[in-house]
């Protein structure tokens, strides 16, 4: 059996081990992981975070309530809503003690509670009939012939329109006497030109108070011997230039009236006015066979507006009546201008009449072969 010893070269000579300061500082912090448990430090550091943190808020928000309380007068406000809730203000401590009512019998010799309900279903009825009718009365249009007692129903539905308009009228004659008054070009002058600065005013009043004061203003046009000269010649100019509404307005109540575009009927429709009144204005067309057309269009709401202004002419006719005291019914005038307007304002009537004069004379109406009014 063999054996090996070991030869002196290959002896073992021990190697002390050599500490360093940073193995030192690495087995420390070992040690100390190992003393104190990692997963309860954590938690404790959390719950404190979220106690701090509630801390903070109910601070806050204590200072944030008591601001509003103080702010709002919350507590003031709090108490006042519960004394109204439980009615304490009507508490009477001094008051003596009462007896509690029973439910009140029927007074009426010879009636039931049931007669006295069914009176009450009755008058209820009643009422309900009066308001329905008012109603109705609400929903009527103006009347297409003038009939005084039906626009005296319609405007008295609606006292607010009147109102307007009353001031609008007032407002309107105040600024040109004020304008009367304070012109520097009145002072000094004759009598014609203030005459004329007058009727220029008068004119300008007029036209912006619209077609019915329009009409005035050309009555009194005709009457230079009533109003002078130079008035009547300023007035004058309300029978041919009225300034015309716009294409838009018109061409909508084209379409209304027709019921479809205007390409539909004409091959051709001038958008400039040929002529513009008091109540309309006039376009010249062709129709789609060729033929010349003369179409006269109404202004927008013009029944409304003229029979709104006779209704009120017609009021402070009546209130002249009764301060002057004069047995005669002197509204018969504003009715009688209310059923001639209302009658212009029917152009039907005025197309026909024009289609005749042009059959029974066969003389074309200013270059056209037609007349349509809308």
């Amino acid at each position: 059996m063999a054996s090996v010893s070991p030869s002196p070269s290959c002896s073992t000579i021990p190697i002390p081990l050599r500490r360093t300061s940073f193995a030192v500082a690495e087995l420390r912090r070992l040690k100390q992981r190992r003393a104190i448990p990692p997963v309860s430090v954590g938690l404790g550091h959390f719950a404190d975070v979220v106690r701090n943190d509630v801390d903070f808020l109910k601070n806050k928000i204590g200072i944030g309530l008591r601001w509003a309380n103080e702010a709002f007068r919350v507590p003031e406000v709090t108490k006042s809503a519960e004394e109204l809730f439980w009615l304490r203000h009507l508490e009477d401590h001094t008051s003596q003690n009462l007896k509690s009512q029973s439910w009140p019998q029927p007074s009426y010799s010879g009636l039931t509670g049931v007669d006295l309900f069914m009176a009450d279903v009755k008058a209820l009825e009643t009422y309900a009939g009066y308001f329905y009718s008012l109603s109705k009365m609400w929903s009527r249009p103006l009347p297409e012939v003038y009939d005084s007692q039906a626009v005296a129903d319609y405007f008295n539905c609606r006292p607010h329109v009147v109102a307007f308009r009353l001031l609008e009228v007032f407002s309107a004659f105040t600024i040109a006497a004020i304008r009367l008054r304070t012109s520097a070009s009145v002072k000094g002058k004759s009598l014609e030109a203030s005459e004329q600065i007058f009727g220029m005013v008068l004119k300008e009043t007029m036209l912006h108070l619209g077609p019915t004061f329009i009409k005035v203003g050309q009555s009194l046009s005709t009457r230079p011997d009533i109003i002078g000269t130079e008035i009547s010649k300023a007035l004058s100019e309300l029978h041919d230039r009225i300034p015309p509404f716009p294409w838009p307005e018109a061409v909508k109540i084209l379409e209304g009236e027709l019921g479809g575009p205007v390409e539909s009927f004409f091959s051709q429709f001038s958008q400039e006015t040929v002529a513009a009144a008091s109540f309309g204005q006039v376009y010249r067309g062709r129709t789609l066979d060729g033929a010349d057309v003369a179409v006269k269009v109404q202004r927008p709401d013009l029944r409304h507006a003229v029979l709104r202004d006779i209704y009120i002419l017609r009021l402070g006719l009546g209130v002249l009546r009764k301060v002057a005291k004069r047995e005669n019914d002197i509204r018969v005038y504003a009715d009688e201008l209310g059923m001639g307007l209302a009658g212009e304002l029917d152009f039907t009537l005025e197309a026909a009449n024009a289609s005749e004069f042009q059959l029974t004379h066969d003389f074309p109406i200013s270059g056209f072969q037609k007349y349509i009014s809308i």
